[in-house]
């Protein structure tokens, strides 16, 4: 079934994109713009999956006509869903914790 979208807007002075349209059904938001697709940019996106497509957009795109919330709506998930998001870290604090002491405790 086709989604039911909503024009929000765009900051294009000739033509159409990039632009944001709303789903009326389910609140998301589908950012229309300019595909980057140079592997080297790709590289550097952070959680970006195997059927993902990321567009460029200036940001005043998104100032002006992304949905604003008033006040900040968290997302709860459950213990199955946290616990994955450890499964993938790929930060470690090791080398900070294994340290004798920090620069800034020493006295030159």
């Amino acid at each position: 079934m086709a989604r039911q979208l909503r024009f929000a807007g765009t900051d294009s002075k000739v033509d159409g994109c990039p632009a944001l349209h709303t789903d009326e059904g389910t609140g998301e938001v589908i950012v229309q713009g300019t595909p980057v697709t140079d592997p080297e940019d790709l590289a550097q996106l952070q959680h970006f999956g195997p059927d993902d497509a990321a567009v460029v957009v200036p940001r005043e795109l998104l100032v002006n006509w992304a949905p604003k919330e008033m006040e900040r709506v968290p997302e709860l998930v459950d213990r199955a869903t946290f616990r994955r998001l450890f499964e993938t870290f790929k930060h470690t604090a090791w080398r900070f914790e294994t340290r004798r002491g920090y620069a800034s405790d020493r006295e030159d």
